[in-house]
Order: structure tokens, then C-alpha cells, then sequence
């Protein structure tokens, strides 16, 4: 069963600068954003400890804008495809999970 957002004006700016941004609760959402052009989305939880990647923080990406970053633990991932490149999970990704994009909307699931 797929699940439906609507994406706020600021979610739809962090997305187009090459952000990613969380949709849903803090536990239990996504986080959204676009690679090279394609839309991408995962389930908003650090494979190291079950806790969200921006627990505490507004923002799952790392200051630099390349990866996402688990704020708890120091945990990077690759944006294309959720691989963690570095920390305490190195070698496992996130679950990712298929998204539709339809006007202001994004349908995951």
C-alpha cells in the first residue's frame, strides 16, 4: 500500500538543491530527494540503530550537501543508492523504497 504526500514549498527548494528532506513522522517517514535528475526514497532509519537519520536535527544531509548522515552516529550514505560508505554500518544501505513524484505530491510505497 503506497502513501501519499504533499510536499511543502521549502521541501520542494531542499529537494531541487540537491537536499533530501523527510515526509511523514519523524519515526517511521522517508526521506526524499533527487540524484542526477532521478527521484530517490528511503525509509528515514540508520541501519547501525533503529533511530531516524535526522533524530534531533532538520536536516538528514551532511553539511557539505553530498551524503546522508545518521546525526547520532556518524553513519554516511550515498544518495544513489543508500550504501554506507563510512561508521559504524559501513558496507550495509537503507531500505529503499519506490516513489512517484506527481505534481507537488510524491506517492511512496
Amino acid at each position: 500500500m503506497s502513501r501519499r504526500f504533499v510536499l511543502t514549498v521549502a521541501q520542494r527548494a531542499e529537494i531541487a538543491r540537491g537536499r533530501f528532506v523527510r515526509v511523514g513522522p519523524a519515526f517511521g517517514g522517508f526521506l526524499v530527494g533527487r540524484v542526477r535528475g532521478t527521484l530517490r526514497a528511503y525509509v528515514n532509519e540508520c541501519r547501525h540503530r533503529a533511530v531516524p537519520l535526522d533524530l534531533g536535527v532538520s536536516s538528514p544531509t551532511s553539511d557539505d550537501g553530498r551524503h546522508l548522515l545518521c546525526h547520532q552516529h556518524g553513519a554516511l550514505y550515498r544518495p544513489e543508492d543508500g550504501q554506507c560508505i563510512a561508521g559504524p554500518c559501513a558496507g550495509e544501505g537503507l531500505v529503499a523504497v519506490p516513489v512517484v513524484e506527481n505534481g507537488h505530491t510524491v506517492e511512496i510505497g
